[in-house]
Protein backbone atom coordinates (compact mmCIF):
# COMPACT_ATOMS: atom_id res chain seq x y z
CA UNK A 1 0.00 0.00 0.00
CA UNK A 2 1.21 3.53 -0.63
CA UNK A 3 1.29 5.91 1.53
CA UNK A 4 -0.89 8.52 0.14
CA UNK A 5 -3.55 4.84 0.15
CA UNK A 6 -2.28 4.29 4.30
CA UNK A 7 -2.73 7.91 5.39
CA UNK A 8 -6.16 8.82 3.47
CA UNK A 9 -7.77 5.77 1.91
CA UNK A 10 -7.39 2.86 4.68
CA UNK A 11 -8.90 5.01 7.36
CA UNK A 12 -12.02 5.62 5.28
CA UNK A 13 -12.35 1.90 4.59
CA UNK A 14 -11.64 0.63 8.20
CA UNK A 15 -15.12 2.69 9.56
CA UNK A 16 -17.14 1.99 6.44
CA UNK A 17 -19.96 -1.11 7.08
CA UNK A 18 -19.63 -3.40 3.88
CA UNK A 19 -23.10 -3.56 1.52
CA UNK A 20 -23.50 -6.89 2.76
CA UNK A 21 -23.49 -6.50 6.69
CA UNK A 22 -25.64 -3.14 6.31
CA UNK A 23 -28.56 -4.97 4.34
CA UNK A 24 -28.15 -7.72 6.87
CA UNK A 25 -28.47 -5.74 10.01
CA UNK A 26 -31.26 -4.32 7.75
CA UNK A 27 -32.76 -8.09 7.05
CA UNK A 28 -32.86 -8.66 10.48
CA UNK A 29 -34.51 -5.76 11.60
CA UNK A 30 -37.56 -6.64 9.31
CA UNK A 31 -37.35 -10.23 10.76
CA UNK A 32 -38.02 -8.81 14.63
CA UNK A 33 -40.37 -6.30 13.65
CA UNK A 34 -42.55 -8.92 11.87
CA UNK A 35 -41.79 -11.63 14.42
CA UNK A 36 -42.91 -9.17 17.71
CA UNK A 37 -46.06 -8.83 15.93
CA UNK A 38 -46.58 -12.21 15.03
CA UNK A 39 -45.30 -13.53 18.21
CA UNK A 40 -44.33 -11.00 20.92
CA UNK A 41 -42.49 -13.31 23.52
CA UNK A 42 -40.19 -14.46 20.83
CA UNK A 43 -39.75 -11.06 19.28
CA UNK A 44 -38.59 -10.19 22.80
CA UNK A 45 -36.08 -13.16 22.99
CA UNK A 46 -34.76 -12.22 19.90
CA UNK A 47 -34.18 -8.61 21.13
CA UNK A 48 -32.61 -9.72 24.09
CA UNK A 49 -30.24 -12.26 22.69
CA UNK A 50 -29.03 -9.57 20.16
CA UNK A 51 -29.20 -6.97 22.97
CA UNK A 52 -26.69 -9.23 25.13
CA UNK A 53 -24.43 -10.02 21.91
CA UNK A 54 -24.57 -6.20 21.29
CA UNK A 55 -23.11 -5.12 24.87
CA UNK A 56 -20.58 -8.15 24.18
CA UNK A 57 -19.30 -6.27 21.52
CA UNK A 58 -19.33 -3.16 22.47
CA UNK A 59 -17.20 -4.26 25.40
CA UNK A 60 -14.59 -5.98 23.35
CA UNK A 61 -14.60 -2.91 20.81
CA UNK A 62 -13.99 -1.07 24.03
CA UNK A 63 -10.65 -3.03 25.11
CA UNK A 64 -9.54 -3.37 21.84
CA UNK A 65 -9.17 0.25 21.48
CA UNK A 66 -7.72 0.75 24.53
CA UNK A 67 -4.90 -2.21 23.46
CA UNK A 68 -5.15 -1.49 20.00
CA UNK A 69 -6.07 -4.51 18.83
CA UNK A 70 -7.47 -5.30 16.15
CA UNK A 71 -6.65 -2.08 14.10
CA UNK A 72 -5.10 -1.76 10.86
CA UNK A 73 -8.87 -3.09 9.49
CA UNK A 74 -8.94 -6.50 11.24
CA UNK A 75 -12.46 -6.80 13.01
CA UNK A 76 -12.94 -8.85 15.97
CA UNK A 77 -14.58 -12.39 15.43
CA UNK A 78 -17.41 -12.08 17.53
CA UNK A 79 -20.19 -14.86 17.75
CA UNK A 80 -23.84 -14.55 17.69
CA UNK A 81 -25.85 -15.69 21.06
CA UNK A 82 -25.91 -19.23 21.49
CA UNK A 83 -29.31 -21.05 21.95
CA UNK A 84 -30.27 -22.75 24.85
CA UNK A 85 -30.70 -26.39 24.67
CA UNK A 86 -33.92 -27.45 24.39
CA UNK A 87 -35.69 -24.57 23.58
CA UNK A 88 -37.07 -23.42 20.04
CA UNK A 89 -37.36 -20.40 18.67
Amino acid sequence: MNEWAADHARPLLVARVPTGVSDAVTAAQQAIAELTVERPLAGRRALDDLARWADQMRLRLGSQAATGVGQGGQEPAGQPPRRRPGRSR
